[in-house]
C-alpha cells in the first residue's frame, strides 16, 4: 500500500483520565480535567510487521472514583505515507466512549483493538531483553541513570548526553523514516534546550516505576502516569518533559534509556 507507513493517533479528550497503549507500552496518558485535543505518532513503537494491539483505558479523574458523567473521549487510528502526511491513505480503527455507561458511575472503560501492520523495518528494541520486575535495584539503577544525566547537563558534556540516548534515537529515526541531518537535528535541538538552561527536576519521593511489555521496559512515572523526567527552565519559567522507557539487554546488566 506504500513504502513508508505512518500510523497517527488522534485523540479528544475532556473529564477523564485515559491511557492509551500500544503493543503493552503506553503512548499518552494524562488527567484531563477541561478538554484536550492530540495528534500523535506510533510508529516507534510499532516494532515489526504483523498484528498490533492497541489498547484505551478511561479511568476516573485523579481523586475521584468513578468516571465523570460529562467524561468524552474520541481515538481515531490512521494510516498515512511518509512522504504525504495530508491525504489519510486508510481509517484503521476508532474508538469512542460509552457515554450511556457513565450514568451508572463505573470506575473503568476498557477497549481492545488489533490491526495488523506492515513495515519495511525491524527495531532492536525489547523483544529480547531481561525481565525488570525479578531485578531488586531498577529503583536504584533509574536514580543513578537520572543523576548521570544531570551531572551531565551542568558539566556541559553533551556528546555524552548524545551517547546514552543513542539507541533510542536510532530507533526513532528507522521508524519516522529521518534522513541522517533530520536525527541529527533532534539532538542538536535537545542540546540546545538544555544549552538555553533547562535543567532536571528532582525525583519526588512519590515517583514511581511502571513496568510494560511484561516486565522488559519501565518509565518513571508521576501520579498521572505521565514520565518524570521532567526539566525546568528558570529563565523563561517553561517546563519540558521527555518520555524515557529504560530496559537491560539479555547481554548487559546495565540500565540504558530505550
Amino acid at each position: 500500500m506504500t513504502e513508508k507507513p505512518f500510523y497517527k493517533i488522534s485523540m479528544k479528550a475532556s473529564s477523564c483520565f485515559f491511557d492509551v497503549q500500544i503493543n503493552n507500552v503506553s503512548l499518552f496518558s494524562m488527567n484531563v480535567k477541561g478538554q484536550l485535543p492530540i495528534t500523535l505518532p506510533l510508529n516507534y513503537l510499532i516494532l515489526e510487521s504483523g498484528l498490533q494491539d492497541l489498547s484505551v483505558k478511561i479511568m476516573p479523574n485523579i481523586g475521584d472514583t468513578t468516571i465523570n458523567e460529562e467524561a468524552d473521549f474520541l481515538l481515531q487510528l490512521q494510516l498515512f505515507d511518509s512522504e504525504n502526511m495530508i491525504q489519510c491513505i486508510k481509517n484503521v480503527a476508532s474508538y469512542e466512549i460509552d457515554k450511556g455507561k457513565l450514568k451508572v458511575g463505573i470506575p473503568v472503560l476498557e477497549q481492545k483493538i488489533k490491526f495488523n501492520a506492515e513495515m519495511p523495518y525491524k527495531l532492536s528494541a525489547w523483544q529480547n531483553s531481561v525481565d525488570l520486575k525479578a531485578i531488586s535495584n531498577v529503583r536504584e539503577q533509574v536514580q543513578n541513570l537520572f543523576q548521570k544525566i544531570d551531572l551531565l547537563i551542568s558539566s556541559k558534556r553533551y556528546d555524552e548526553i548524545i551517547k546514552l540516548m543513542s539507541e533510542r534515537e536510532k530507533n526513532m529515526a528507522i521508524s519516522m523514516y529521518l534522513t541522517e541531518g533530520e536525527s541529527k537535528s533532534r539532538m542538536e535541538g535537545l542540546i540546545q534546550d538544555f544549552k538555553d538552561g533547562f535543567n532536571l527536576m528532582p525525583l519526588s519521593i512519590d515517583d514511581f516505576l511502571i513496568y510494560y511489555a511484561d516486565g522488559k521496559v519501565a518509565k518513571i512515572a508521576k501520579k498521572d502516569l505521565g514520565s518524570a523526567i521532567r526539566f525546568f527552565n528558570k529563565k523563561t519559567g517553561e517546563e519540558m518533559t521527555l518520555s524515557f522507557l529504560f530496559h537491560i539487554k539479555q547481554d548487559n546488566n546495565e540500565l540504558s534509556i530505550i
